[in-house]
């Protein structure tokens, strides 16, 4: 992160010309902006694969002294009308003493009992209680300004909040300074939604050897069933204005035993401050029918151009910057990327055939013939189904790329990533991490919530 918030607050550098009122109060001039839009119900795009409409219904306004401690609170909402002002020309907020920044955070749920904080470090533990499977339609934005530059007040088109000043809100005193605080909010959490999710039942791969020789891999009939869509990696906790713990990282797990009933297992030891049986729902969507076994998890008629399998995750972003565009916000992950687990399940072979055929090796350079030697029988290896007794395996996707597949996705707060993905045998592992090899095969769009292409990598 590049500028934390909580625990690093510093005083704001007030402009010298500018001077606060007889009493030693200030004015301040709040605008706030969204650098984008978001969804509020199913896939978050529309037809086209742009970003629905962003539907803001509160805003909470804390002005806070240099030590984090919240000097007033405000809530603007459809109620007392102040929303569309604060986000045109701004809103006047009049009568603050010891105030050096200004913290906003939209669409906070009543449960968090926002009213009750008093510090930025109480509202740190609350958001350490918000795990990724918030709901769309309360998803939260924050932002905030901790340098408020002094000006001459002249704009007479600004009301006030309250009228507390008990003037024409409208009409500034003369000589009057004021305050100006401009905040960017964002969402806190990004968004990936898995469209058409598919398992190639026939195929083919070229793969060259350091002698030059070249090898191709045929299979038909290949046809395990996703049973699940798992993700880890991930932050459960995020404190909005400060840099998430490494305590509250749920870590891929190393053991594929890790997963119970379409479940993953709490891990051991628990994740600080995260009650396990609410964030689990979030981690992982599943055909699991306890008792009798393994079902897919996509229902007949499911279609991936309109519908998905959406997962949330945190990306650490400053939230001071005035920055319109996400795209200028690189959040600094920390070397941890998350990853999302496909399950498969195999009941049977179905006829699954896998040839080994080499270049050059019948008439011709560029004849193919079937082999069996042991660089086939290598090959043939890696196109097996890798499946213990539970005929459960997993195809790993540990990285997006770009489009054009050129280089690793950067993670960045507030965005959508859309991907369909096809699964082949090459990429199926029986556990969460083989970091022997991958192969690069599925590609991936990204919506700013601006929409990019981006591709999944697999760890195999």
């Amino acid at each position: 992160m590049t500028a934390a918030c909580v625990g690093m607050i510093a005083c704001s550098k007030d402009d010298a010309g500018g001077t606060a009122s007889a009493d030693g109060s200030k004015q301040v001039v709040l605008k706030v902006n969204l650098p984008a839009t978001r969804a509020v119900d199913g896939t978050w795009l529309d037809g086209n694969g742009d970003p629905q409409k962003t539907t803001i219904s509160t805003i909470d306004v804390f002005f806070t002294n240099a030590n984090g401690t919240v000097q007033e609170h405000y809530t603007l909402n459809t109620g007392n009308g102040y929303l569309d002002d604060v986000q045109g020309d701004g809103l006047r907020f009049v009568g603050l003493k010891d105030v050096t920044a200004v913290y906003i955070a939209a669409n906070v749920p009543e449960s968090m009992n926002i009213g009750d904080i008093t510090t930025m470090a109480n509202f740190k533990v609350l958001m350490n209680q918000q795990a990724p499977s918030m709901e769309q339609n309360n998803m939260i934005f924050a932002g905030c300004d901790r340098v408020l530059i002094a000006g001459a007040d002249t704009n007479t088109s600004i009301p006030t909040y309250g009228n507390t000043d008990n003037q024409d809100p409208k009409v500034p005193a003369d000589g009057d300074m004021v305050y100006a605080a401009d905040v960017v909010i964002r969402p806190i959490i990004s968004r990936i939604e898995w469209g058409n999710i598919t398992v190639a039942d026939s195929g083919s791969k070229e793969f060259v050897q350091p002698d030059g020789s070249t090898y191709l891999v045929e299979w038909s009939n290949y046809a395990p069933i996703i049973t699940g869509i798992y993700q880890s990696n991930v932050y459960l906790a995020e404190n909005i204005f400060g840099t998430p713990q490494t305590s509250s990282l749920f870590a891929t797990p190393a053991n594929w035993t890790s997963i119970v009933n379409g479940a993953w297992v709490e891990p051991n030891p628990s994740i600080d401050g995260v009650t396990w049986s609410n964030v689990n729902p979030s981690l992982a969507y599943t055909g699991y029918q306890d008792g009798s076994g393994y079902a897919a998890l996509l229902p007949t008629g499911y279609n991936g151009n309109t519908q998905c399998v959406p997962f949330h995750f945190f990306v650490p972003f400053d939230p001071t910057s005035p920055e319109d565009d996400n795209t200028q916000m690189t959040g600094d992950m920390d070397g941890t990327l998350p990853q999302w687990h496909f399950q498969l399940y195999y009941p049977d072979d179905r006829g699954y055939t896998i040839t080994v055929k080499k270049k050059g090796a019948g008439e011709g350079d560029d004849k193919y013939k079937v082999v069996t030697d042991d660089k086939a029988l290598s090959l043939k290896g890696d196109f097996l189904y890798p499946a213990g007794s539970d005929k459960i395996a997993y195809a790993n996707v540990v990285n997006l790329k770009n489009s054009d597949g050129s280089s690793a996705l950067t993670y960045r707060p507030g965005m959508i990533y859309t991907a369909d993905i096809e699964i082949n045998p090459y990429n199926v592992s029986l556990g969460f991490e083989d970091k022997d090899k991958y192969n690069v095969i599925v590609k991936v769009g990204v919506a700013d919530f601006a929409t990019q292409e981006v591709t999944p990598e697999f760890n195999k």
